[in-house]
């Protein structure tokens, strides 16, 4: 009868252990590590590309802003030779003329384009703050999840260091032969015993013989004939 109730015992501390086992293995996708490590390389990913489009609009602003300094010193010069009154020929004074209209045409037209990139390095700018803002929370949960994962952890692994010297220790009660075969049925079966309940077998739920039900009363080692596990007395 010992014997039965120490396998018993042996039985709930190997579904604890495995339980614990389990459960380590599975905290950091519980706490989604992997998703948020992910998510941080892409909200980095897109801070460069924004980033080096900011650089490109830049680029171009300062290019816009050498042509239109070029256009206004062209129209102030046309402007010059146009009224200063040195020029008298008709015909000179129409083309400064229409030189000062294409001049201006083209420094507006530049300078709508300096104005929207302006307003392009705005909007690309208000973009970076917004992901860099994603980023640092996204880091900071990471953090305090990983600190949780450690707190976790550690707790798990001394409920398992203990389920482990439990087992040993109940194991060095059990008679050696009886013990492998416990191990062998539990490793094909996920469980090396079960329990009569009511003359049935509450793992394979067959009946159960009188004579084993008899001989289990007794405080004997009985196997289920069905699916072979070692039979403990109802709970």
């Amino acid at each position: 009868m010992e014997q039965l109730s120490l396998l018993n015992s042996l039985e709930t501390h190997n579904d604890l252990l495995k339980s614990y086992e389990k459960e380590l293995t599975e905290l950091e996708e519980k706490l989604k590590l992997k998703d948020l490590e992910k998510m941080i390389k892409v909200m980095e990913h897109k801070l460069e590309k924004a980033r080096l489009k900011r650089e490109e609009k830049k680029k171009s602003l300062r290019s816009c802003k050498i042509a239109l300094d070029e256009y206004n010193y062209k129209i102030g010069e046309v402007e010059k030779n146009l009224y200063d009154g040195k020029t008298t020929d008709i015909k000179q004074l129409e083309y400064l003329s229409r030189e000062q209209d294409r001049l201006k045409e083209m420094a507006n037209n530049k300078e709508t384009e300096t104005l929207n990139l302006m307003n392009d390095i705005e909007l690309i700018e208000k973009k970076i703050s917004e992901i860099e803002e994603s980023i640092r929370k996204y880091k900071d949960t990471l953090v305090k999840r990983k600190d949780k994962l450690k707190a976790l952890e550690e707790k798990l692994k001394i409920k398992i260091d203990d389920e482990k010297k439990e087992i040993s220790n109940i194991e060095g009660n059990i008679s050696k032969d009886l013990l492998e075969k416990y191990y062998s049925i539990r490793k094909t079966k996920g469980s090396g015993i079960s329990f009569a309940q009511n003359g049935v077998c509450n793992k394979c739920y067959m009946i159960i013989p009188k004579i084993l039900l008899d001989r289990l009363n007794k405080g004997e080692i009985v196997f289920c004939e069905h699916c072979g596990r070692i039979l403990c007395k109802s709970k």
